[in-house]
């Protein structure tokens, strides 16, 4: 596992004046999406859950994985892989878009190395499992349109706050919080965020998969 600290390191990207955010996804696929699954994910299963996902203690980044991801294409259920995919609530990234990745905001991320075997036995492209592991508590939310929940957490035993991003939304992130960093998750949702540093970075790089969406109108 290669993880990264959770912390602010120096960027050779510069940000400008006015920073553009936006909402960081996979981009939709015609058919039945990717074909990818993990052949080994039983073993793979997090302490406290009945199946390989982010520890539910912390909703993101790795537990301590005993074997290495398989990952196995199945053509049937579909195609391969582009740079980024999601699976079981992770990236699925390239060697492409993990430099990519690694350039703009290294200490952003957590990267897990798999092994890749394509439908007649031979290795595939090198592809990672990855996460964001960056939280940052940057909305303004006076300034933003957010819906704001509370909802019973009965493993902690208390009410919890939620941000719900359905319906018209519109987001204002605090430039203080966010300081230098280019990718990030809040603690009250399951959304990524990036700054238009990471999007250029992305489209420059000519990786297939990311989507981004403008924050300032979701």
């Amino acid at each position: 596992m290669q993880a990264a600290e959770n912390t602010r390191t120096a960027s050779p990207y510069q940000v400008g004046k006015s920073r553009k955010f936006f909402e960081f996804d996979s981009s939709l696929r015609g058919g039945k999406g990717h074909g990818v699954r993990i052949a080994n994910k039983d073993a793979l299963r997090t302490p406290g859950l009945i199946t390989f996902a982010p520890p539910p203690e912390k909703g993101y980044g790795f537990a301590e994985l005993p074997e290495k991801p398989q990952l196995v294409h199945y053509p049937k259920e579909g195609k391969m892989p582009r740079d980024l995919e999601i699976l079981h609530g992770y990236l699925i990234v390239s060697e492409r878009l993990k430099r990519v990745f690694e350039d703009v905001d290294a200490a952003g991320f957590e990267f897990v190395d798999c092994d890749f075997t394509l439908a007649d036995g031979s290795q595939g492209p090198q592809y990672y499992l990855a996460d964001v592991v960056r939280v940052l508590d940057a909305i303004d939310e006076g300034a933003s349109k957010i819906r704001i929940k509370y909802e019973r957490d009965y493993r902690k035993n208390e009410d919890v706050k939620i941000y719900s991003f359905l319906g018209p939304t519109s987001l204002v992130f605090r430039d203080q919080v966010v300081d230098g960093a280019h990718i990030f998750r809040t603690p009250y949702a399951d959304n990524i965020f990036c700054d238009e540093v990471l999007k250029s970075a992305c489209k420059v790089a000519g990786v297939i998969g990311p989507h981004f969406i403008n924050v300032e109108k979701m």
